[in-house]
C-alpha cells in the first residue's frame, strides 16, 4: 500500500489536488449508503461525489454491525456485507495518505477502460480526450431521439442557446466556460416531455432527463442539465422544488439560474413547426444588450418572434439589470 501511495503522491505537483476515482461494487455499494442516509436516493451512480467526512461515519457505523446485521440494509447482499469493511477502510486509508477530502464514483471499471485502451492503441480512437466529448454527444442525441424529439427545432434552439452564452458572458451570465456544454445538452433534450404532457412539459422533461443515462456527465452535471431544462419555462426556481433541492450548492444552483435563463431566451423563438430564422446577431456591453434577428428568407414576418422573446425578456429584467432590446 505505501509503495503504491508513494508513486501516486510523487506524481502530483505542489498545489495540485489530485481527484481520485473509485469504481466496482464495494464503492458503488457505499456511495449507496451514503446516497440513502443523505435521502438522496440515486438510481445511478455516475459521478456520485462521496465526502470524507460521510465515509468517516459509514464505516463507523459499519464496524459496530455484524455481518448479518450489515446484511439487511438494503444496499448490500449478504456476500457484500462480509466484505464491506475491509474495502471501506481502504478507500478510507487512501483518502488518508493522499490527503484529499473526496473520491468521485465511476460506474464504468477495468473492462470498459481495457476496451477504450485497446481502442486507442489500434487507431479506432484518436486520443481519451475526444473520446470523452464524443460519448457525451452521442448519448445526448440518443436520449433526444429516444424521446422523440424535433431535432430540427432543436438544433435551432441549441445554436441560439449557443450564440446567447458566447455573446453575453459578463452581462447575461459570469459562467467560465463549464456551463456551455451543460446548456448545449438541456437544450437538446429541454423539450422531451411533450409527449406527456404539453402544458407542464419542462417538468416532465427534468424527470427524463434525471432518471435518463447521460454517458460522459458527472452525477452533479446531469442533475445540472435536467434542473436547467426544468427552469427554461414558466416560474423561476423554489426553494421547494425538488429539482432545486438536488443541487449541492450555491456555484451549481447559480450556474442553472443563468445558463435557464439563456435556455429560456432560446426557446422564446422556438414557436413554430419549421423555423424561420437563420441567425441571431447579439452585441452586448456596459449591461446592454441588442439582439437582431436574421430570417431564412428576405421579408419573413418574425412578429410572432420578436412578441415572444419581449415576454422573456420582461421576465428577465425582474431580476437581471441588463436592458435587452430587439432591433
Amino acid at each position: 500500500m505505501e509503495s503504491a501511495i508513494d508513486k501516486v503522491s510523487n506524481r502530483i505537483e505542489v498545489g495540485e489536488t489530485p481527484v481520485l476515482v473509485a469504481t466496482s461494487g464495494t464503492a458503488m455499494a457505499i456511495g449507496a449508503l451514503i446516497s440513502n442516509k443523505e435521502n438522496h436516493i440515486q438510481s445511478k451512480l455516475q459521478g456520485y461525489k462521496i465526502s470524507k467526512n460521510n465515509l468517516d461515519l459509514i464505516v463507523s457505523k459499519l464496524i459496530k454491525m455484524t455481518p448479518s446485521e450489515r446484511s439487511e440494509l438494503s444496499s448490500l447482499s449478504e456476500r457484500r456485507s462480509e466484505i464491506i469493511v475491509p474495502g471501506a477502510l481502504i478507500l478510507q486509508t487512501i483518502m488518508t495518505m493522499i490527503n484529499v477530502n473526496e473520491i468521485i464514483l465511476s460506474e464504468r471499471a477495468l473492462r470498459e477502460g481495457l476496451v477504450v485502451d485497446w481502442m486507442c492503441r489500434n487507431d479506432y480512437l484518436k486520443d481519451q480526450l475526444s473520446f470523452q466529448g464524443s460519448i457525451r454527444e452521442r448519448t445526448v442525441l440518443h436520449q433526444s431521439r429516444r424521446f422523440g424529439v424535433n431535432s430540427k427545432r432543436s438544433k435551432k434552439v441549441s445554436e441560439f442557446s449557443l450564440t446567447f452564452y458566447d455573446q453575453t458572458k459578463g452581462i447575461l451570465h459570469n459562467d467560465n466556460g463549464e456551463g456551455r456544454d451543460l446548456l448545449w445538452a438541456a437544450a437538446k433534450l429541454h423539450s422531451c416531455g411533450k409527449h406527456i404532457n404539453i402544458s407542464a412539459y419542462h417538468k416532465h422533461s427534468w424527470y427524463l432527463i434525471r432518471h435518463g443515462e447521460l454517458l460522459g456527465y458527472s452525477q452533479s452535471e446531469h442533475l445540472m442539465v435536467a434542473a436547467i431544462a426544468r427552469y427554461h419555462r414558466k416560474s423561476f426556481p423554489k426553494k421547494r422544488h425538488e429539482s432545486w433541492q438536488l443541487l449541492v450548492d450555491e456555484s451549481q444552483r447559480s450556474l442553472v439560474a443563468e445558463m435557464s435563463l439563456l435556455l429560456r431566451l432560446s426557446c422564446a423563438l422556438d414557436k413554430r413547426p419549421e423555423p424561420l430564422i437563420d441567425k441571431l446577431v447579439i452585441e452586448a456591453n456596459n449591461k446592454k444588450v441588442n439582439i437582431e434577428l436574421i430570417p431564412k428568407d428576405i421579408g419573413q414576418n418574425l412578429d410572432l418572434e420578436k412578441w415572444s422573446l419581449n415576454k422573456a425578456i420582461l421576465l428577465i429584467k425582474k431580476i437581471k439589470d441588463v436592458d435587452i432590446n430587439i432591433l
